[in-house]
Parts: structure tokens; sequence; C-alpha cells
């Protein structure tokens, strides 16, 4: 039985340190699974300059992949088929992707970061606890950034 009981313990352990995104709760992100199981990033609303804010405790990009969902409508991504429009796109579409990373973990990129935008999307990655890449790629991004800085910022512009 302690047997037992050890094994839950430890796939309970296992299952809970392989998280990918965790969001804090700071911004209206929210994350969603694909049927196939990618990650769907629902990023915040954008200010009318077109900035997108959104904070998480943890961001790890998984072999699956992930999609920063910048849709207004139902879209077709490369790596997870169909997916609903992000409900926090309203007037105006993000311009630039700002995901800050405020929990304690370093951040692992181990598969595709796909922006599903009309336009292309420059995306700011900010880890002040560090960013690994193993496998990353990146797609449909006009510019990526990954930092390991606190962003600074002004009125959201």
């Amino acid at each position: 039985m302690k047997k037992f009981f050890g094994m839950i313990i430890a796939i309970s352990i296992s299952l809970f340190s392989y998280a990918n995104i965790t969001v804090d709760g700071k911004t209206n992100v929210y994350v969603e699974k694909s049927n196939s199981g990618v990650d769907i990033i629902n990023i915040s609303t954008p200010s009318p300059k077109g900035v997108s804010h959104s904070t998480f405790k943890e961001f790890n990009v998984s072999e699956k992949g992930a999609v920063i969902n910048n849709a207004k409508n139902i879209a077709r991504s490369r790596i997870a088929g169909l997916i609903n429009g992000n409900n926090n796109i309203k007037d105006t579409r993000a311009k630039l992707a700002l995901l800050d990373v405020t929990g304690l973990e370093e951040s692992k990129l181990k598969g595709i970061l796909e922006a599903l935008s009309k336009d292309k999307l420059d995306v700011i990655l900010s880890n002040p606890n560090g960013i690994t890449l193993d496998g990353a790629s990146f797609l449909n991004i006009h510019n990526m950034a990954l930092t390991t800085s606190k962003p600074i910022i002004e009125n959201e512009e």
C-alpha cells in the first residue's frame, strides 16, 4: 500500500513539474489546449497603440508547440489547426506581444512558437530567471526578442 501511494505521489510531482504555461492573474490572458494538445495563448487586450502585455507564472513551450492567438475570429493555425478567435482582441489587434514571466523558474522553449495573426507579430519573451532554447523555432513572428531583463513599461505604449 505504501508503495502504491509513493508511486501516486511520484507521478503527481512529475506531472506538476512539467507545467507548460501558467498565467499569473495580473492580466486578462488565458490559455487553452487545442485538440492536438498545443497550448493556445489568448494574449491580453492590446493597448490603443497595439501593445499586449501578458503575464505568466510559468512560460514553457513543449515539443507540441504553442500558438499566440492574436486573431479576432476563428482562424487556422499551422500547428494547431482551426482555433477560435481570442475574446481579448477587440478593436485593435496586437502589433507587439510582451510575454512577461513573473514567476521564479526559467523558460524552456522546445517546440514551435507560432503567432496566429492577420499580420506578422513582434514578440518579446522576458524572463529574468533565464530562457533555454532546445529545438525552438518561430513561425509568423516578425521580430522575436528573448531577454532576461525585467521589462519597464510606461503607459503600455
